[in-house]
């Protein structure tokens, strides 16, 4: 047997937090909530009574439901199969959007999206409310009902907040897909999860390129015969991007959230309803399709963004991820929930310039950003002059997940992006948690 890793060096320890963030947080909010003294009298106390920490974070988080649950946990047919929320009835949409509504953020930025070409598109938490109300619509004019399982291949466009929203609302499952799939790849999801349904785009850029998407769906419909609608949001246009439509099969996004009179009610749901299917990576075999729920995928990314990594109302947070990894939905998740705003770029974090991601931060005052081990080696390779043009004071934290860190770009990182003063967080676990441990 291995002796056991050695305590680190307390002195070694790369940041602290002072008296005024530990006063601030959200953490010591949620303790003295709760009612303990401190961390270790609330840690105490939730190891010996689980129901009581759950049951106190879903409050905590004002986590919205139409009928309250009768018991926040039932473990009586063993651990792993605990039923959550038993006999609650909600919509996790109504948390997200209803809620914030509710709490005046209407006029408030929900999404900020840059473009590759500099464009800026900025959403409103009620216009993000009508236009997912009416997407809702929209979808359920075709036919889509409550269990209909639907692909989302988009690229990270205000769309695909919309989109995972209206879907959501309708109770249908969300069935995120990497933006980067051919058609074989997309094809063995939606068969596998028996899609009735795709919404996608045209096309997207990529380091000045077009990447055609529409037509990539076309070619995986060919072998999908339950696949009966593709919808599709025109970012690009036809005269950029012409697309094949299939009558009786395809509908532009622009049509039919416009058509829709008016937006639809989020159905009422079991509390422990499917909110989305999404599949591991493949890489020890077939890819694996993971379920999580209304309830379950609230609560844990409530626990993650809010505890963990301190999300509070007036941040703004960068993740530049794919809608077909899990982070995808976890931030849009996040923000929502934590009534911030919502960044998205379009492309890569060096192009067209190599310190665009830096450039993203400062122009949109970033205050959470997300940023791997793999990115930060990237953009190391522009020393830290390119860092050192930018004003990134705005931030607060940041975060990685996905990958391991290399100790230089983990110092890189913290010295030349963070300045030495504020935490590089590590969030790690698996695709079928839907929430992850961050240390």
């Amino acid at each position: 047997m291995s002796a056991p890793s050695p305590r680190p060096d307390p002195a070694a320890i790369a940041w602290r937090p002072d008296a005024a963030f530990v006063e601030a947080a959200n953490w010591t909010a949620f303790i003295r909530d709760m009612g303990e003294a401190d961390y270790a009298g609330l840690a105490a106390r939730a190891e010996a009574d689980p129901a009581w920490f759950w049951d106190g974070l879903i409050r905590f988080l004002d986590i919205r439901f139409r009928r309250p649950f009768d018991r926040v946990l039932d473990a009586g047919d063993g651990p792993e199969w605990v039923k959550w929320c038993v006999g609650g009835r909600m919509n996790m949409s109504e948390t997200l959007i209803e809620r914030n509504l509710a709490l005046g953020r209407g006029d408030r930025p929900a999404i900020v999206w840059e473009g590759e070409d500099g464009t800026v598109r900025t959403v409103t938490y009620a216009a993000l409310a009508d236009e997912a109300a009416r997407a809702a619509a929209g979808l359920a004019a075709l036919g889509l009902r409550p269990g209909d399982p639907v692909g989302l291949y988009m690229p990270m466009v205000p769309e695909a907040v919309t989109a995972f929203l209206a879907l959501a609302r309708l109770g249908c499952i969300v069935l995120p897909l990497f933006s980067g799939f051919g058609a074989e790849a997309l094809a063995v999801r939606m068969q596998d999860s028996g899609a009735v349904a795709c919404i996608t785009v045209d096309g997207c850029m990529r380091r000045g390129r077009v990447v055609a998407m529409k037509s990539v769906v076309d070619e995986a419909a060919a072998g999908l015969p339950a696949l009966r609608h593709v919808v599709t949001v025109h970012r690009l246009g036809a005269k950029a991007l012409p697309c094949e439509e299939r009558a009786g099969r395809d509908v532009a996004w622009e049509s039919l959230v416009a058509r829709a009179a008016e937006g639809t009610q989020a159905v009422e749901l079991d509390a422990e309803a499917p909110l989305m299917i999404v599949y591991t990576s493949g890489t020890t075999g077939k890819p694996k399709g993971t379920v999580h729920t209304h309830c379950g995928f609230l609560t844990k990314t409530g626990e993650d963004f809010a505890l963990c990594f301190d999300l509070k109302p007036d941040d703004r947070l960068l993740w530049m991820t794919d809608i077909g990894w899990l982070v995808g939905p976890i931030q849009i998740t996040a923000a929502l929930m934590r009534g911030a705003t919502l960044v998205l770029a379009e492309g890569t974090p060096d192009y067209p310039e190599p310190g665009r991601l830096w450039r993203l931060v400062q122009d949109h005052r970033v205050t959470f950003l997300g940023v791997g081990s793999t990115i930060a080696r990237l953009l190391m390779r522009h020393g830290r002059d390119e860092v050192a043009k930018y004003d990134l004071s705005s931030l607060r934290v940041a975060a990685s997940t996905g990958e391991p860190w290399d100790h230089d770009s983990w110092r890189w990182i913290f010295d030349c992006v963070l300045g030495g003063s504020r935490p590089l967080m590590n969030y790690s676990g698996g695709t079928e948690m839907g929430g992850l441990l961050a240390t």
